[in-house]
């Protein structure tokens, strides 16, 4: 949409200042704004009001969980219009359907049809043809975030938090140039987090919790996430054709050191990928696991009921959200709606689950820990639970390249290798004399069925020497020990 906020109406009686250069009449005169212009904080809220009494018209009017979506049938075709400030998406399942909704748009508006989308909001969006996936990735965001940061040639890593770190308070804070630095540095990830990346969701939120207090070891945490984004650049949202609504809650104890509050963490998967979640620390203390993870299904619950209606927009079929829990407690707390000395002190506000449950507009499933899916957004865990919790989100390798173990393999004349070869191979040059090649870059992979990744730096054409393999760590007296009393 070309100058939209130009486009709205001002109901208020407002005046300006005569722009420099452009003045008209005597001196001390000033102007009577009748439209909206930009940098008037009325623009947005007009632009809005002209927009809305503009699509009705042509049939397509708001949906009631999404003011900013609207839905309407053009020829016995239902089309959707998403609205973000100026920017608008059209969706149909024909071809005509969405030439019929943009005949609407540039009737109404001066703007301009840049066909189908491939790049929105600093999404890149990515449909394969006849496959019914659609992919969503920021490969160019994470781009430069790291070079802002400097840090694009930083060594990538597999996690986004190193499995068991605690983070506290405490610590040698940072100096005043680099307090502004990690405040910016978590500006810039709030983005990224909270669009095509639930598996940093986690990493952040804990990070986000010393904004106002860094230390070293916060900045050295919050490295070490750009480091995982520096392996895993090329990772998105991927989405298929088929998968139900589903809502997996998980929380974990007692995790802030300081406070002693437990972390919340929620993912809601359709068609198999992510489509909204959550890593956010409770508003109060928890006494008990079951206690944490009953409010943090409570807290999942309200998302569930604006997604369930916002599923009924879209599909017209209004179905119970499947919620999968891993704390039978939690699961019998919701069920009953006795009270006991153990639970009658849990705030009023988080027993709307179980009215919902009641009337079965919630159906709560137990899940085994492996496979709960939330786990990852409420602690840091190693590389094998890690990958699987984001892999059953729907974070997986776009377009651009393909994520192996944290290093991202997608130039030109890959090498793979079950074994790195042996010798560097040499060029004869004219005068019959040896002479090396470039280097490659050799990088490990998970899982082990191609355990080397060569990359050829600069123009080279061949191998060169890996890593030796570090040596086999000696026995200590403990080993010792423990051996000896096996042997016994």
């Amino acid at each position: 949409m070309e100058t939209a906020f130009l486009n709205g109406t001002v109901t208020e009686e407002i005046y300006i200042r005569q722009p420099q250069g452009y003045e008209r009449g005597e001196k001390g005169k000033v102007c009577h704004l009748l439209k909206a212009i930009y940098g008037l904080k009325q623009a947005a809220s007009a632009w809005y009001k002209l927009l809305d009494a503009t699509l009705p018209k042509s049939g397509l009017s708001p949906t009631a969980a999404d003011p900013c979506m609207y839905k309407g049938t053009i020829n016995e075709e239902t089309i959707y219009v998403l609205v973000y400030v100026d920017d608008l998406l059209i969706a149909a399942k024909t071809e005509p359907a969405v030439t019929a909704g943009k005949k609407i748009i540039l009737d109404a508006f001066k703007a301009r049809d840049i066909g189908e989308p491939t790049y929105f909001l600093g999404m890149h969006i990515h449909r394969p043809s006849a496959t019914g996936v659609v992919k969503l990735g920021q490969h160019q965001y994470v781009a430069n975030v790291l070079a802002r940061f400097k840090m694009s040639d930083a060594n990538p890593t597999r996690l986004p938090m190193a499995a068991g770190l605690l983070l506290r308070k405490e610590g040698q804070l940072l100096p005043g140039e680099l307090i502004s630095t990690y405040q910016e540095l978590l500006g810039a990830l709030l983005y990224l987090a909270t669009c095509t990346r639930p598996d940093i969701s986690f990493a952040f939120g804990r990070l986000s919790r010393y904004a106002s207090a860094q230390t070293t070891e916060h900045l050295g945490a919050a490295k070490s996430l750009l480091r995982y984004l520096r392996g895993t650049a090329d990772l998105g949202l991927s989405y298929g054709v088929e998968g139900a609504l589903t809502d997996y809650s998980d929380a974990d104890f007692a995790a802030d050191v300081d406070s002693r509050r437990s972390t919340t963490g929620y993912v809601f998967t359709f068609n198999g990928g992510a489509i909204s979640w959550l890593s956010k620390i409770q508003p109060t203390v928890a006494a008990s696991t079951t206690e944490a993870q009953y409010i943090s299904a409570a807290m999942a619950a309200k998302e569930a009921m604006w997604l369930r209606r916002l599923m009924g927009d879209l599909t017209g079929v209004t179905k119970a959200v499947n919620m999968k829990c891993d704390n039978q407690g939690a699961i019998a707390l919701m069920h009953n709606a006795a009270c006991s000395a153990r639970t009658k002190h849990i705030d009023i506000n988080f027993h709307f689950i179980r009215e919902k449950v009641k009337d079965k507009t919630l159906a709560v499933e137990h899940v085994l820990t492996d496979k709960m899916t939330a786990d990852a957004l409420t602690k840091p865990l190693g590389t094998l639970p890690f990958t699987t919790c984001r892999d059953a989100m729907g974070v997986a390798p776009t377009q651009y390249g393909d994520a192996r173990g944290g290093v991202l393999a997608r130039e030109q004349g890959e090498q793979l290798s079950t074994a790195p070869p042996p010798l560097a191979p040499r060029h004869l040059g004219e005068a019959g004399e040896l002479q090396s090649v470039l280097p490659v870059q050799y990088f490990p992979r998970f899982p082990a069925t191609h355990p080397w990744v060569a990359r050829p730096v600069g123009d080279s054409t061949g191998w060169s020497s890996p890593p030796a393999p570090l040596p086999a760590p000696t026995p200590g007296a403990a080993m010792l020990r423990r051996r000896r009393g096996k042997a016994e």
